[in-house]
């Protein structure tokens, strides 16, 4: 029996777009030797997993840091020229301002089950984001409260301490398999894959296309 749901903020809640996402990705694409967005997301994502593996307990580091330290690599690079104060505002205004993914809000006002927010961005850019939409969670587990990155096993070991429930009891929604949900599998929390882009056909657990779907399973 289901009795919580914990749901990653970057892979299911927020679009990977919009007006200061836009702008981002055109400022750095604008002014270095990255060709394309295809480019810049694949070195963003492993230059990020790179510092998160080491970025646990003393040598922990915010999200906004690994981005700055993102940012001085591209330097190195690909010869970044921007100002990265500017950059860093709207890498921000993105989190906290982006858009909700369109099933996100239906989710959330019908759901009646306890949901938490999986958040590796500081916990007050999601609360800001939810208060702007009108939407209430019950909790937000932040990397910053635990100081460490999925997929270590204390992340999920927190949820299952956060809300009180046997790990069997708790779906564990994110947009990646190999890289979270079958690390939650292994703590036994039950993870379900939202498959927005296919990219987990071969995912050894639940898959859905679509946030609301997983509401079959409670």
């Amino acid at each position: 029996m289901v009795k919580a749901i914990f749901i990653n903020y970057k892979d299911i809640v927020v679009q990977d777009k919009g007006v200061d996402h836009g702008e981002l990705v055109k400022r750095i694409i604008s002014n270095s030797h990255i060709k394309d967005e295809k480019e810049l997301f694949q070195w963003v994502f492993e230059k990020e997993t790179q510092i998160k593996e080491d970025s646990y307990k003393e040598t922990y580091l915010s999200a906004e840091v690994i981005f700055l330290k993102v940012l001085e690599k591209t330097i190195i690079t690909y010869g970044l020229k921007e100002n990265y104060d500017e950059l860093r505002t709207l890498w921000m205004n993105h989190w906290m301002y982006g858009a909700f993914y369109y099933d996100v809000i239906n989710f959330l006002q019908q759901c009646e089950l306890p949901v938490y927010i999986v958040s590796d961005v500081s916990d007050q850019f999601v609360r800001v984001n939810l208060k702007r939409n009108n939407l209430h969670v019950h909790g937000i587990l932040s990397s910053d409260s635990i100081k460490a990155y999925r997929p270590r096993k204390e992340v999920y070991q927190k949820a299952i301490e956060l809300c009180e429930c046997k790990p069997e009891e708790i779906l564990w929604v994110t947009g990646f398999y190999e890289l979270d949900g079958k690390y939650a599998k292994e703590e036994g929390l039950v993870p379900v894959i939202v498959d927005r882009f296919g990219r987990n056909e071969e995912a050894d657990c639940k898959v859905v296309s679509r946030l609301m779907d997983i509401m079959r399973y409670f």
